[in-house]
């Protein structure tokens, strides 16, 4: 053997055989990747658009929300003012508040009659400092107690 034979068997011993793609392999791996690109590019724009969507039709349902709860806390207010306002000046009241101010039972008497009449959720009598002689609840059955540490 020659040197030459040598260096040829060495040269072909070191090469490594690269491995060729039949055309069949590779157009059916260019489109698998185009059938995969196409795939997470609709996913995505589905999913962009169907949270704008969804996110838009919550902010419509929160201003709703917002609107209807402003206007029940203003007819709410409302109804409280003027109930407030008709014992307030329910001559009948302000009768039997100055006889019963130091009478008790006809102070419970004066204000389960109006609690009645004006349909209030609570009714509350105070003394001139602010503590409570004698109130009504619509979630406590009979007159309302208070503790001397209370008042």
């Amino acid at each position: 053997m020659t040197s030459a034979q040598t260096r040829q068997r060495k040269k072909n011993l070191i090469q490594v055989p690269v491995r060729k793609f039949r055309l069949r392999t590779k157009i059916l791996l260019g489109t698998l990747c185009i059938v995969l690109a196409s795939i997470f590019l609709i996913v995505t724009y589905f999913l962009y658009f169907y949270n704008q969507q969804t996110r838009s039709a919550m902010r419509e349902s929160l201003r709703v929300a917002r609107g209807t709860y402003e206007k029940v806390s203003t007819l709410q207010v409302s109804r409280l003012e003027s109930v407030l306002v008709s014992i307030k000046n329910s001559p009948r009241f302000l009768s039997a508040i100055g006889v019963a101010i130091d009478d008790l039972a006809t102070l419970r008497d004066s204000i389960e009659t109006e609690y009645d009449l004006s349909g209030a959720d609570l009714c509350l009598v105070t003394n001139d400092r602010g503590q409570p002689l004698v109130g009504l609840s619509s979630t406590v059955k009979g007159f309302l107690t208070w503790s001397s540490a209370e008042r």
